[in-house]
């Protein structure tokens, strides 16, 4: 009691980075990563937000903490955009591929996972699949980017708790 939820702790770093202040930004998915150690999304934000910042060794590691949580596609995704940044290509087409396989096809796929989905269908050079992918976001009405901040996961609200 008295101490903020990793749901807030996110959420906070989420406003922090749209209002520019990366460094709060940081230091609340860290805190956020913190007060629940089986959550992987404030370590994918925080990879994210130093994929931005240019600090790849650092979004790497931090990413393959996240995936040592839970391999999922947008993880994947995201570990493959930082491999390709670090200039390791033949890694990252194999990581895009191992993503591709991991998501659910376009149709079960929520609003931020087809975001990532749609990324690693271009990486791959699936363009007919993203066309797709695509097609289906703009029916549903889904933005590319769910949040205000870009490329942000929808957050999962912890059980008993409101939003």
């Amino acid at each position: 009691e008295g101490r903020a939820s990793s749901y807030s702790l996110n959420l906070m770093g989420i406003y922090c980075g749209a209002l520019g202040d990366l460094e709060r930004e940081l230091a609340c998915y860290r805190e956020s990563a913190a007060a629940d150690p089986s959550n992987e999304i404030p370590l994918f934000n925080s990879a994210l937000a130093l994929r931005k910042l240019g600090r790849l060794e650092e979004a790497l590691a931090t990413i393959d903490k996240a995936i040592a949580i839970e391999r999922n596609g947008p993880c994947l995704a995201l570990r493959g955009q930082i491999l390709e940044a670090l200039g390791r290509a033949p890694e990252a087409q194999d990581i895009w591929q191992d993503a591709y396989r991991t998501f659910n096809r376009p149709k079960g796929l929520d609003g931020w996972e087809l975001h990532w989905f749609i990324r690693t269908a271009r990486s791959l050079g699936k363009d007919e699949e993203a066309q797709m992918a695509e097609s289906l976001q703009a029916q549903r009405e889904i933005p590319s980017t769910p949040t205000v901040t870009g490329e942000r996961p929808a957050l999962r609200t912890p059980a008993g708790a409101s939003r």
